[in-house]
């Protein structure tokens, strides 16, 4: 088991969770039957969850989890104000996720966006984030996190609200702009394989189908397919093509 999966096991003991969601092992890689039902289950899946847990810190599986197990996580230099004071230097999470591998994938965009609560795990200190607020270990309790600060104020995860309303009753012209807005971020998403395409925003577009009025097509609603046929490339972005 990589090591990052293995300090994950730890913690959501920590958490007092018994049971745990691993992509990797809990989808049965080569049975396709298996993974394209799991795949088009992801919303119900992440929207079921009572996190996500997700490691910002580290290159590959084998990083392991920053502050899980002892001496695990570097030492940091509190600064002292003027009236000597310790003062928690907050590290701003938008930030972290810039500079990370996680950001830019296809597959976590709607991982963020489908799952209720986030636990980010950088090198310094742990964040908590959902749909009304984020705390981290350094922020003191009565004071709110600057703005920007907080991701929720901030695309993609502004999106999360709305993408929620879509399973709610609304016009289907303002379920598409909604819709628009989802596929037009997760098009500036980086793919391994342009064979995933689909299967990497299946969890949203199952969310997004019945407000849609009915089934997609060619990547846009079927129902509203006259008014996706004047959708162009937004400048300066090139469209992703599905090769299948």
């Amino acid at each position: 088991i990589p090591k990052t999966v293995s300090d994950t096991v730890l913690l959501a003991r920590e958490l007092g969770q018994r049971y745990l969601w691993v992509d990797n092992f809990c989808i049965i890689q080569d049975d396709q039957e298996n993974t394209l039902r799991q795949v088009n289950a992801m919303n119900s899946i992440y929207g079921h969850f009572l996190l996500t847990i997700i490691a910002i810190s580290g290159l590959d599986a084998n990083t392991g989890l920053p502050g899980v197990r002892p001496n695990t996580r570097p030492l940091r230099y509190i600064p002292v104000d003027e009236m000597h004071e310790v003062v928690a230097l907050t590290d701003r999470l938008g930030t972290i996720m810039g500079t990370s591998g996680y950001e830019p994938r296809s597959w976590t965009f709607q991982e963020r966006l489908l799952s209720p609560s986030y636990f980010y795990v950088p090198d310094w200190q742990y964040f908590f984030s959902c749909l009304t607020k984020t705390c981290c270990e350094d922020a003191v309790s009565d004071k709110p996190l600057d703005e920007d600060l907080d991701p929720h104020n901030a695309s993609p995860n502004c999106l999360t609200r709305r993408l929620a309303a879509l399973q709610g009753c609304m016009p289907p012209q303002m379920a598409l702009s909604i819709y628009a807005e989802v596929i037009e971020n997760f098009s500036g998403q980086s793919l391994t394989s342009p064979f995933d395409i689909v299967d990497a925003i299946a969890g949203i577009n199952s969310i997004a189908v019945g407000s849609l009025g009915g089934c997609l097509c060619c990547g846009g609603p079927g129902a509203l397919l006259e008014h996706c046929l004047f959708c162009i490339p937004k400048a300066g972005h090139q469209p992703i093509q599905n090769t299948k």
